[in-house]
């Protein structure tokens, strides 16, 4: 699936927005307190109504509704307090479930699932999510009846020997990803079903690698006792090295119990590492990318080793250059696409080079309209033409000029020697300063 326009009305830090993403990659970008962050929690919102829609349990960890204090509110200084709008707070929705159901040719088992062929079907959906006035989240027929419909329609289609339905994936990665992991019992995972298992906090704040490690440590005895499909750990291990080409020979180490690959950064190789011992950034991209790829698998598992690269979804990602070197901000965007190219990636970064590497479609910028060739620009346009920057220098760099301009433009207008002399002496810099008297001298003369 994927969502096309979002329509926010008196969410967080919207009055009233309207915002088209691209079907395969949208980088949002803006200064602080412009939105990016809640149009995440937008979106997460918005597709808790398909988590909802799904035979799940009606448990905080299958839910995104709203919260009370996300209704938008706004300082009034006649009442000297923080207001809301009579208008309710909504989140309106357009996009396109991809029915997508494999039929197995001939009578191979589910585990081993032989030749088929896909069929496809596109449909497209309208939903609404209302806060209503106890503070719960609309959930009904008129809201979401479309919708509703259609992953009836998904999960029926799928029902059956020889039927089976490509689930849509759904996850979301907040700024403290490496270490908000989910707490879960024991017990409690290994009676959830592979559908509780592959939406299982999709849409909070929390993180769920240690399901990703649960599944590889228990892999090959679910496998020889027909309970996981062949090719799926392959699987994951291919979206880890396309995902991040700093890792090669990606495998499960047993006895630490971790994930381990050769680190190779620019023809350097500190050798094998397991994932404990890998920098921040390469610990924080492959929780990410495993924890997709892991959800890829379980939920379309049978599709074996083209599990990840067949699922569709959305992947919500909070600051996607955190912990990230600008090298690898260049080229991040297209090695997710490679990995995962039939999810919806949705994004926020604060990186030029990131927006430098993108087409003009796949930027969203909250502050201004924006429509040039961005991977034509330089590093230093993209940061003052597109992001708002007002100087490709320094801060400090940039006082200066202005202090030499403001005295040079005073040396022409004739003020007096005294004055001029004295905001001379102020430049603490000996260089401009030797160059403003040099000036001054000029003028004099």
């Amino acid at each position: 699936m994927h969502i096309s326009r979002l329509y926010i009305q008196n969410f967080r830090g919207f009055e009233k927005k309207e915002i088209f993403l691209n079907s395969s990659f949208t980088v949002a970008i803006g200064d602080n307190g412009m939105g990016k962050s809640s149009l995440l929690h937008a979106l997460q919102v918005s597709l808790g109504a398909c988590l909802q829609c799904l035979p799940l349990p009606a448990s905080p960890l299958y839910r995104r509704q709203f919260k009370r204090q996300e209704k938008f509110v706004k300082w009034a200084a006649e009442e000297r307090d923080y207001v809301s709008s009579k208008d309710e707070t909504l989140i309106r929705v357009t996009g396109c479930l991809l029915s997508d159901t494999f039929i197995l040719i001939g009578k191979d088992e589910p585990v081993n699932i032989g030749k088929g062929c896909f069929v496809f079907q596109e449909r497209s959906i309208e939903w609404s999510r209302v806060m209503l006035a106890n503070g719960t989240t609309s959930h009904n027929r008129k809201y979401a009846g479309d919708l509703i419909d259609a992953i009836r329609d998904l999960v029926e289609s799928g029902r059956g020997f020889h039927n089976k339905a490509i689930l849509p994936v759904l996850a979301s990665f907040g700024t403290e990803r490496t270490v908000a992991q989910l707490r879960k019992g024991k017990k409690a995972q290994q009676n959830r079903s592979r559908m509780e298992k592959g939406y299982l906090a999709a849409l909070s704040d929390k993180v769920d690698f240690d399901g990703v490690i649960e599944w590889l440590h228990n892999y090959d005895n679910e496998l020889k006792y027909k309970k996981e499909f062949e090719g799926t750990r392959e699987a994951v291990f291919e979206a880890i090295s396309t995902a991040i080409p700093y890792l090669e020979d990606v495998g499960y180490n047993h006895h630490y119990q971790e994930l381990e690959a050769v680190v190779n950064i620019d023809e350097q190789y500190p050798g094998k590492k397991t994932h404990s011992n890998m920098s921040d950034g390469l610990k924080a991209m492959l929780n990410l990318v495993a924890e997709l790829a892991f959800r890829c698998v379980v939920l379309n598992g049978f599709l074996g080793r083209d599990a990840v690269k067949e699922s569709r979804g959305i992947a919500l990602i909070d600051e996607l250059d955190m912990h990230l070197h600008p090298k690898w901000q260049r080229h991040i965007v297209k090695d997710l696409k490679s990995a995962f190219p039939n999810i919806q990636f949705v994004v926020t970064t604060h990186s030029a080079f990131i927006v430098q590497s993108l087409a003009s479609d796949e930027l969203l910028n909250l502050d201004r309209l924006t429509d040039v060739p961005l991977n034509s620009l330089k590093i230093d346009d993209v940061a003052t033409s597109v992001m708002g920057v007002e100087s490709a220098f320094s801060d400090e760099n940039t006082g200066k000029h202005d202090i030499a301009q403001l005295i040079l433009g005073k040396l022409k207008t004739g003020v007096s020697e005294v004055e001029i002399q004295a905001e001379i002496d102020n430049v603490s810099d000996p260089g401009l300063r030797a160059f403003l008297e040099l000036n001054k001298l000029a003028v004099q003369k």
